[in-house]
């Protein structure tokens, strides 16, 4: 019987297939393959996958539409709310976070809650607990290079799922890549905005000296 998991950590488990390359800093081990993921780009990508599987799903519908600022005129995305969504797990969550007419970034800002040292710690630890409950992913002893960064332990695949693991990566690396094929300006404006509305959500009192 397949696993059915929510976006949130199907992108995590996917983090190889759609995150950027990560370096020495602010990077995480991919789940289920060896290389280094850029740590912040992943969460954005992780909510901006959320909300690709809403679209897919007609419970929501992203257009890109222009705002008058300071410096001229920008574009954003902007989200109806069309209908309930038969995602499962923290993809309702965020679609009750959408707003008529508002943004991808308040939709995010709204969906965190609340201002913490690291939001994007919370987004990665909910799907690597939702895809370890699965028994996907598995913590091994000791902290993973960057956990300082991250919050997460060292991770792997677990062997007798691999199959499973696959198909699941694939099926997330093949949506994702066709969003960014039909139109590359508007995936990297949408992840542009989730990241704005995790980093919205840090506790910059915490970083007060």
């Amino acid at each position: 019987m397949s696993t059915t998991l929510s976006p949130l950590a199907t992108a995590f488990l996917a983090a190889d297939q759609i995150g950027k390359p990560g370096g020495a800093m602010n990077s995480l081990r991919a789940p289920v393959k060896d290389v280094r993921i850029n740590f912040g780009d992943l969460c954005a990508r992780m909510l901006a996958y959320t909300l690709i599987c809403l679209a897919d799903d007609g419970a929501i519908e992203m257009s890109s539409t222009d705002r008058k600022s300071l410096f001229g005129t920008k574009k954003q995305v902007t989200i109806q709310k069309k209908r309930e969504s038969t995602q499962v797990g923290g993809a309702d969550a965020l679609l009750a976070a959408v707003r008529d007419g508002k943004t991808a970034h308040d939709a995010v800002y709204t969906w965190l809650g609340a201002d913490s040292l690291s939001p994007w710690q919370r987004i990665v630890k909910s799907a690597f607990k939702e895809a370890s409950d699965a028994g996907l992913l598995a913590a091994e002893s000791g902290g993973g290079v960057g956990a300082m960064v991250t919050g997460l332990p060292k991770i792997r695949p677990v062997s007798e799922k691999q199959a499973e693991i696959d198909a699941i990566v694939s099926a997330c690396a093949q949506r994702w890549k066709r969003f960014e094929s039909e139109s590359a300006d508007f995936a990297a404006q949408l992840v542009k905005e989730c990241y704005s509305g995790i980093n919205g959500r840090v506790d910059k009192s915490s970083m007060a000296t």
